[in-house]
């Protein structure tokens, strides 16, 4: 019995201490646990913390290069989106401002084109309004390069040819003028001697026309005297024609005969 208690005692003393080993292990794995639990919480509040801080700067990020938008789309070309870190976010508002500046520097040219050509309708309208005013020596200016310069100068030509055939057909109608009046002249001419021949022949058959009354009359008084003288000569019973008589008779038939002689000259 004595035996048996001593290779039993060690046994318990072995087995106390094994007992107390494991509550050590078990209190030690508890409270490890649990600094395990309260840093895997602790890295899970900070990781959720800096997550929401991270996601509210990338949120600002983007509702400036948002708002950039909206004013680039309203027309202000000045605006920039802020730069914040070296993120895509940071990366995509460097990329806006690029883009707005390339913008603004094409409007801007754009604009700048705009008015030259503006200038260059208004001094064309100017010329042309001169030109149809018959200012036939208004020119433009073709220092310019380009088109434009090409332009004015081509507008120049046809100016100066324009004025050239405008000479040209002034001289015509100069002399088409003085021909027209020469030939007016001349027609004036002819038609004067016209009216003084038209006036010769009638007062011509006027006085051809008296003649032939005057020898138509002669013609009657001629065969009135032939028949008084035929009367005459037939022997009457009682009265005889004295010679004195019949020769009065023959010189007034000369005097009568007279006249139609004339008509036949005339004639």
């Amino acid at each position: 019995l004595q035996i048996a208690a001593l290779r039993i005692g060690p046994i318990v003393i072995a087995k106390e201490a094994a007992e107390q080993a494991n509550q050590a292990n078990a209190s030690a794995y508890a409270s490890g646990r649990n600094w395990i639990i309260a840093l895997t919480l602790g890295s899970l509040l900070v990781a959720l913390a800096v997550a929401l801080r991270q996601s509210r700067t990338i949120v600002a990020s983007i509702r400036s290069v948002v708002g950039a938008a909206r004013a680039l789309a309203g027309g202000d070309l000045s605006t920039r989106a802020p730069v914040q870190g070296a993120d895509e976010v940071a990366q995509m508002a460097d990329v806006f401002n690029q883009m707005a500046g390339q913008l603004d520097q094409t409007l801007g040219a754009e604009r700048q084109h705009h008015a030259v050509l503006k200038g260059a309708c208004d001094r064309v309208t100017q010329f042309s309004e001169r030109i149809a005013g018959g200012d036939l020596s208004a020119t433009l200016d073709a220092s310019a390069e380009g088109d434009l310069g090409r332009l004015a100068a081509s507008l120049n030509t046809m100016v100066a040819t324009l004025a050239k055939l405008t000479g040209d057909v002034k001289g015509g109608a100069s002399a088409i003028s003085s021909a027209s009046a020469q030939i007016l002249t001349a027609v004036n001419d002819h038609t004067a001697t016209a009216t003084e021949q038209a006036a010769a022949i009638s007062q011509t058959s006027a006085t051809v026309h008296q003649v032939v009354a005057a020898a138509e009359q002669s013609a009657q008084r001629v065969a009135d005297l032939a028949v008084q003288a035929e009367s005459a000569a037939t022997p009457a019973p009682r009265n005889t024609a004295s010679p004195s008589a019949t020769s009065g008779s023959a010189r007034g038939v000369d005097r009568m005969a007279r006249p139609e002689r004339v008509s036949a000259n005339a004639r």
